[in-house]
């Protein structure tokens, strides 16, 4: 992800007053962690987005520790939901 979507990203937690932020060479450091893979389905290849492990909706933060890179299909299935029961059951 680049400085821009970076700045977007940004712009938006900051309206929705989500506390915390997080730079892009911790996102960088994170995509590298994760080995450039989706953190749910492990796929690898095409574009990663940041998912908030607890959703900004449900009071998560912006801090890269409440972050994690996805996929776009396992980013929009997600939503809101929350770990466990309410999200892991979808990926069988």
């Amino acid at each position: 992800m680049g400085t821009d979507q970076t700045h977007t990203h940004q712009r938006r937690a900051s309206r929705r007053g989500t506390k915390g932020s997080h730079t892009q060479a911790e996102w960088e450091a994170r995509l590298e962690l994760y080995d450039y893979r989706c953190a749910y389905c492990g796929r690898r290849g095409g574009r990663l987005t940041r998912d908030h492990v607890l959703p900004l909706a449900r009071g998560g933060t912006d801090y890269i520790a409440n972050i994690v890179p996805a996929c776009r299909a396992c980013n929009g299935l997600k939503g809101d939901r929350l770990l466990g029961a309410e999200w892991m059951p979808l990926l069988r």
